[in-house]
């Protein structure tokens, strides 16, 4: 994959792992097939969001963290 595609996944990807990092969540980003997928470990279990490159419309970014973070309450 190009540098240029990773920073474009990179600045999707920020405010997601800015979130996890604040949280001492240790995280990774898998770039394999259609849709990169940010993974982390919390409570015990390994979580898989799955998140689109190109954002859909102007609530994207905000819907993105709103299930990162209900992810993070339901453990």
């Amino acid at each position: 994959m190009s540098n240029n595609a990773n920073q474009v996944i990179g600045k999707v990807a920020r405010p997601m792992t800015d979130v996890l990092d604040a949280l001492n969540i240790d995280w990774e980003i898998i770039i394999k097939g259609n849709h990169p997928k940010l993974r982390f470990d919390h409570k015990g279990r390994r979580r898989i969001l799955t998140f689109s490159i190109t954002t859909s419309d102007h609530r994207a970014q905000k819907n993105r963290l709103s299930q990162l973070k209900r992810m993070l309450r339901e453990g």
